[in-house]
């Protein structure tokens, strides 16, 4: 069954998570994730897989300020996107929320 399922995980990233996560990483991405090397800073290093760019940047995304994404380039770059865009986002709304 697994095989299967990874038939259709064609996007494959590359990430450092802080190693009290990987249970966490474990659970959400459904199997037990492969482990590469610690960083300096303790991360591990993790290769998924996922369906789509757009799957794979909405998992970063839930995973919190811990996790770093390695490669490739085109995810890191979204991500930075979308956090610029919810900073941009609370920042009016709390500004909105004193004014008033």
């Amino acid at each position: 069954m697994r095989r299967f399922e990874n038939r259709f995980r064609n996007y494959t990233i590359t990430l450092r998570v802080p190693a009290a996560l990987l249970p966490i990483v474990n659970k959400v991405y459904g199997t037990d994730v492969p482990v590469g090397p610690r960083d300096a800073d303790g991360r591990l290093e993790l290769r998924l897989s996922f369906e789509s760019f757009e799957t794979a940047c909405f998992f970063v995304l839930g995973c919190g300020p811990g996790v770093v994404v390695v490669e490739p380039e085109d995810l890191r770059l979204a991500v930075l996107e979308a956090l610029h865009k919810l900073l941009s986002q609370y920042a009016q709304a709390l500004h909105a929320s004193r004014v008033q």
